[in-house]
């Protein structure tokens, strides 16, 4: 047979090529490991011994770079150690929200320095927070800790258009006081006033995003261009006159059938050829599409609903959602502000069985609440910002992390943290 087109790649026939049966390892993570460590003594050999016993276990072979090797694990598992015994000290007398009626921890064993306070009043943030991750629910809504970094820009930008959206009704009028007709002047002004505030309070709390960066559209600029949208779409709502705005920022507390509460603000209280609905304000940078499809089903719009028909007395379709959009901006131009509703009907057997649920997890948080255990869930952990702290392999560490990454911050159950 004739040379093949691959001859070329075949070592030279005079040439012998020499084999070895031996077989080399590649070095990896672990034999790197080991390579590294075995001219330290191991833990396991140190772990409750002094440094004496371990000097004098040392031969002639052992330097002074292991010798200070071994007094440099010897002291920081004495460091541990220290923080271990603190997380056996009383929680710190601190003082909840006035008003704020808190559940009581008797069995305090976890994390013992951090004072709890839990609403005792169940909220829809609350349980999301719960059916995501009950040790999450630990830190945010036990012990109040939030990340020390600014990286939830979102919130001051959806508190300051929350508070556009409260006080252009309340200025313009709402319930018995909305104007019979239609009134530009009195609209006009109330928006200018409402906008105003709104911006104020964006310039103390928020801050303005770089050009190109993840969130570049919150600017002060593409803010007041969404609450002109909204205000345009809020004028065309009120000419139409088929809304009628009965109630705003309307706070219920209502009974559940295990004799728990339940508390929450709907953002409005609507009423449409005679049908009560309640209706909830949201800025997000998820285009419609993709928003519609969290609503369904939504703990949010099932809680609410039941609070306003309790509280009302009366039934209710759902809840109308309406979004205030904006995206990063693209070589095509800016995405948004625009905005878009959905009207979320729920029906009285969803309404049933949201109230079973609701007690039910009643009932799980009050076993972790007995035995002060609360569990991972390790499927949600990838995007939480409590990883640092639940990867720490002791309650040590894990305190050490919360103390100096994060910061208490008490939940006041008037302020919504939805985007």
């Amino acid at each position: 047979m004739g040379d093949s087109i691959f001859s070329k790649y075949r070592p030279p026939t005079n040439k012998k090529v020499e084999t070895k049966d031996e077989v080399v390892a590649t070095p990896n993570i672990i034999s790197k490991y080991m390579e590294k460590s075995s001219d330290v003594t191991p833990k396991e050999e140190i772990r409750g011994k002094g440094i004496s016993e371990v000097t004098e276990a040392a031969t002639e072979e052992v330097t002074e770079k292991v010798k200070n090797k071994i007094q440099e694990i010897l002291q920081k598992q004495a460091g541990i150690f220290d923080k271990l015994k603190k997380t056996s000290e009383a929680p710190k007398d601190v003082s909840g929200l006035k008003g704020v009626e808190y559940e009581d921890h008797p069995n305090i064993r976890f994390m013992k320095q951090f004072p709890r306070h839990e609403l005792k009043y169940k909220d829809h943030s609350g349980i999301i927070i719960a059916k995501g991750c009950l040790r999450k629910y630990f830190y945010r809504e036990v012990i109040n800790q939030v990340t020390q970094e600014n990286n939830v820009i979102f919130l001051p930008w959806g508190t300051a258009y929350h508070m556009y959206r409260e006080r252009l009704s309340e200025l313009y009028g709402y319930g018995d006081n909305t104007p019979k007709t239609y009134d530009e002047e009195k609209a006009k002004e109330a928006h200018k006033q409402a906008a105003r505030e709104a911006t104020a309070y964006w310039h103390e709390h928020g801050e303005d995003q770089k050009v190109g960066s993840k969130w570049d559209w919150y600017t002060t600029e593409r803010f007041y261009s969404s609450l002109v949208k909204a205000f345009e779409h809020w004028v065309a709502e009120r000419k139409l006159g088929m809304v009628k705005v009965l109630t705003i920022e309307q706070y219920f507390n209502v009974q559940i059938k295990d004799g728990r509460f339940v508390q929450g603000r709907t953002d409005e209280i609507v009423e449409i050829k005679d049908e009560l609905w309640g209706r909830d304000f949201k800025s997000t940078g998820k285009p419609q599409a993709w928003f519609k499809n969290q609503l369904q089903p939504n703990n949010q719009v099932r809680t609410y609903s039941f609070g306003t028909a309790r509280l009302s007395g009366r039934p209710v379709r759902g809840i109308i959602i309406q979004a205030l959009y904006n995206g990063k901006s693209t070589k095509q131009g800016p995405k948004g502000p625009e905005v878009y509703e959905e009207l979320i009907e729920v029906t009285d057997y969803e309404l049933e069985m949201w109230e079973e649920e609701q007690v039910q997890w009643n009932r799980i948080l009050d076993l972790c609440r007995e035995e002060d255990v609360w569990p991972q869930n390790e499927t949600q952990c990838a995007w939480c910002e409590y990883n640092i702290v639940c990867r720490k392999g002791s309650e040590a560490a894990m305190v050490y992390t919360l103390e100096n990454k994060f910061r208490q911050r008490l939940r006041d159950p008037a302020r919504t943290e939805d985007e």
